[in-house]
This record gives C-alpha cells, structure tokens and sequence, in this order.
C-alpha cells in the first residue's frame, strides 16, 4: 500500500538525502590544499519498484568509493524521470548519527520526520514516492545532519499539467480570475462595494496562479515572492472597479425620441454621489439616477438645471421641496436621504432610488394604459396625497411626469417643488395646465380638493391618452365639458382601456408599468 506522500517525501530528504558540505560550491578549492567535501550524494532513478528493491541491496554493498548515478552535491535541481523511483545515497566521512529534514512549499518549511541513522557512514534512501508526479511535480526539501548540510528541488520530467496540483492552480486562477473581473467591474455598487465583493476571488486567484508558477518551475519552492502573486490578485481586485466605464445603469431606460443628450451635472458638486443616467425633467431640475462612490448605493439626484443655477425662484422651488420631503415618510411619496448643499447654489436633492419611469414617459411610449393599470397607479398617486394632506399641505402639481412607477409595483408621487400649506395657497396661481383645476388656475385658494381634480384628470390622460379641457368661465359647470373633451375609444379597439379589463392578468409589453397590470388592492370596510 503507498504510503502518504508527507512520510514519502520525508524518506527523500530523509536522512540527509539531500545533503553536502555547506561550503560545497561557494569558493573554487585551492589548488594546493584540495578541501573534500564531508558529504558525497548520489540519486538514481530505477524504473520499477523491483529494480529499486534490487538496487538497494546492491547500494548496500557498496562503499563510499563506488560512487555512481547523479552526483548530487552542490546541485539546484534534481529532475527525476517520470515514473521513476528515485533512490538517494549519502556517503559521508563521519558516521551519521543524527539529522533533520523538512518540506519547502511556498517559501514555508514544514518538519518532516527524519529518524537517527545506525552510525553508518553511507545511507540509502529506500521509502517509494507514490504520490510524486502524480499529486505534485515540484518540492523543496532541506536537510541537515551531524556531518552536512544543504536543499535541493526535486522536479519530476513531466508536464506541468500532469499534475493534480498544476492542474487545481489553473482552475483556481482561471475560474476566480474571471469572477474577480466580472464583480471588480459590476454596474452596480461602488467601489468598497464591489472590492469587499471582489477581493476573495482575488486572493483565491492570486494563490491559484502561485501555485501554478511553482508547479512550473517559475517560482522556487524556497522563495517567499510566491505570497506576493496573492497580494498581486487582491491589487487587481482594488483597481479593477477603477476601470469601470461610468454607464447609464441597465434598468434605465433609454432617453425618449428628440431629447437632447444627456450631460452629467457639472455646475453643481454632488460630494460622495454620481450621476449615471438620466431619469426625468422638471421646469427647474433634472432627476438623474445616481450612485453614492463609496457605498455603492443608488439613488436618485435632483439637480438645478445649468441655465438656472444663479435664478432666485428655483433655488426657492428646490429649498421648498426639500423642507416637505423632509416632513413626509410614507410609502407612496418619494424618501429624501439627504440635501447637499453647496455654496451659493440651489440644494441638490438626494433620494431614494426608483427602477422604473414616469407615467408620462408610460405613455408617451406605450399609450394609454388599461383599466386595472389605471386604477393601480391612480390608487398608489391617491395614498400619496393622503398622506401629504394629513400634514396639511396641498401638491399644486400632480399630473403624469410627477408619479414614478417602480419595477416592484410601487407608485410613487413627487414634484414637490410648488406644495404649500396654509395661506400659501391663496393667490398662487401654481401647476400646470390643463391639471391645475379651474380655482387654481385663476388664483383662488385651493385646498386638497384642488388635487383630486388634478387626479381625476390624470385619469383621464392614463385611460384615453388625453387630458379634459377646463373652461374657465366660473359660471361653467365642469363636468359636461370635461366629458364632451374627452375621446371616447371603441370598447372593441386594439388600444382601448376597457378591451383588457375582464382579464386583467394579461401582461403588458415590456416597459410599459412593470408589473403594475394587477388588478387595485381591495380595502377592507369599503361598501358600495
């Protein structure tokens, strides 16, 4: 039975199997007094079991002058033919009594059992190496006894792929190699973020490629530069996020058809945080979604439009929605992480982050929106006013582009810009028309009845594809012209809201809502 490889590899070294003089080779001998070496160490290589069997009894008999097979002192390397049984003799002087002998991987020594000989002056290794060229093709080993000293690398004439170590050094550095680029360079997540992720693969691929370059002989088994092609992965793994192309994340849409091209803001600093796409437009803003650089969290940015940076009235509109955001938690309005606040220019508004689009955008892209998806984002943009008119403000500005719809089936309202509260409503003539109800657009004091107007023709818009028309004339009763503006499409057409309602399970095409085709949550107590 072959015996474990630590104990066969100890029989090598054993004994001083790899010893000579530790003065061998490190000054030429004087010619007048000729220095012999302590130690004399021969290897042979026999090709079977039986032949080495053979060969140690003829080892045995021999003496210190018969010297044969590779001379071995003063040697590096030791290339024993593959599947061979190498034989080491060590003939010496002095009788050799004691020694010790240790395995070298890696710049590491590990003690291996060496045993006290007879007292004999010539030893002959005779423990086979199963498991060398087989589970490992390079070893350091290092002896040192009463009479010598010295180390050798032991090398078997095989492919460095023929081995079960070379062979799990290429996996390693190859597999975790790949991973470690593939995380280091992730969309998402910044830069501790994907280190922390990528550094593990990093090292395992460092310390695959090591074992790789001492397998092939690259590296000795007795240098410590070996534990700095670790430390070289996890270097990799720390400036790989570096080299990220800043992208517009994958979830984010493209921009829509004539839009002008978008530019990162640089005319407002964004501290920790970066912009990395566009998300929507506001009359004095531009949302974009971000990225905290540390974190790697991703959030949504509001940002003064260039042209208006120095404009008193939007440093006023962004420091006004910042102070109500701050004053609302609720699931149905948009959450402000935080307000960063440069000098001499407006708040930049951070928020959280909102994978999806604007209802606008919805339907400029995909029309007008079924019955069940109406109702879902006519129900969630309700929720959020709720909860702003329990704070006792008033939103001025519902209309489509102010409601985001998340992949996760969120709606959310935003656009706070110009919410007021109290006397701040009267005399404001705020919003947008045709939204803006009929008091609002004439500068009468409004209250939360004013936004349910505004939601109400938001649902117009989101079941025809267009908005009522106000008539301004206070005498003017608001229904019949509301109801005489608005289109009427066929029960029967291809793109008509009320064709999908009794199956509101079907699934909308891609991007339009996502995932808001449910039907709307039921409340409980509700009658009618």
């Amino acid at each position: 039975m072959a015996r474990p490889y630590s104990v066969a590899a100890a029989a090598v070294v054993v004994l001083a199997g790899l010893a000579w003089p530790a003065t061998a080779g490190s000054a030429a001998p004087s010619p007048t007094a000729p220095a012999a070496p302590a130690c004399a160490v021969s290897g042979y290589a026999p090709a079977s079991a039986d032949a080495a069997n053979a060969l140690h009894d003829t080892l045995r008999g021999q003496t210190g002058s018969d010297l044969g097979g590779t001379r071995l002192e003063g040697a590096d390397t030791w290339v024993v033919p593959a599947g061979s049984h190498p034989v080491v003799v060590v003939d010496s002087a002095t009788p050799l009594t004691e020694g010790s002998a240790w395995l070298v991987l890696f710049g590491l020594d590990f003690p291996i059992k060496s045993g006290t000989g007879p007292g004999s002056d010539r030893y002959v290794s005779t423990t086979e190496m199963p498991q060398f060229g087989t589970t490992i093709r390079v070893v350091g080993l290092r002896a040192e006894s009463n009479a010598c000293e010295g180390s050798l690398v032991l090398v078997a004439d095989r492919s460095v792929f023929a081995s079960h170590l070379g062979l799990a050094g290429l996996a390693a550095a190859a597999l975790f190699g790949v991973l470690t680029i593939l995380l280091a360079r992730r969309r998402r997540g910044g830069w501790a973020r994907r280190f922390l992720l990528s550094a593990p693969l990093g090292l395992l691929a460092g310390a695959g490629e090591a074992v790789l370059l001492q397998e092939s002989g690259l590296i000795s088994p007795f240098s410590k530069v070996t534990w700095a092609v670790p430390v070289a992965g996890l270097l990799l793994a720390a400036l790989l996020p570096l080299t990220r192309r800043r992208r517009v994340p994958a979830d984010a849409p493209a921009q829509p058809a004539g839009a002008e091209p978008w530019q990162a803001p640089a005319h407002v600093p964004l501290g920790g945080y970066q912009a990395d796409g566009p998300f929507t437009r506001t009359t004095v803003a531009q949302v974009d979604r971000g990225t905290h650089r540390d974190t790697g969290e991703r959030v949504l940015l509001k940002v003064v439009l260039p042209d208006l940076a120095a404009a008193p009235e939007a440093a006023a509109r962004l420091t006004r929605e910042a102070e109500i955001l701050a004053r609302l938690d609720d699931p149905n309005c948009l959450r402000l992480r935080d307000t960063l606040r440069p000098p001499d220019l407006p708040p930049v508004l951070v928020t959280e982050y909102v994978d999806g689009v604007t209802a606008r955008r919805a339907l400029d892209e995909r029309g007008p929106l079924t019955g069940p998806q109406a109702c879902t984002v006519l129900d969630g943009a309700l929720a959020g006013l709720a909860a702003i008119h329990e704070a006792g403000m008033v939103h001025r500005d519902v209309r489509p582009d102010n409601i985001y719809l998340d992949a996760g089936g969120r709606v959310l309202l935003a656009g706070f810009e110009v919410a007021a509260t109290g006397d701040d409503n009267a005399l404001a003539a705020e919003g947008v028309p045709p939204y803006a109800g009929p008091q609002q657009r004439r500068g009468e004091p409004v209250d939360g009845r004013a936004d349910l107007w505004s939601a109400g023709a938001v649902l117009a818009e989101l079941l025809t594809g267009a908005v009522p028309v106000v008539d301004d004339d206070a005498g003017r009763v608001l229904l019949p012209p509301v109801t005489a503006s608005c289109p009427q499409p066929s029960p029967t057409s291809s793109r008509g809201p009320w064709r999908q309602i009794p199956t509101p399970a079907r699934k909308p095409p891609p991007g339009c809502v996502p995932r808001c085709w449910r039907r709307p949550r039921r409340r409980t107590g509700r009658t009618g």
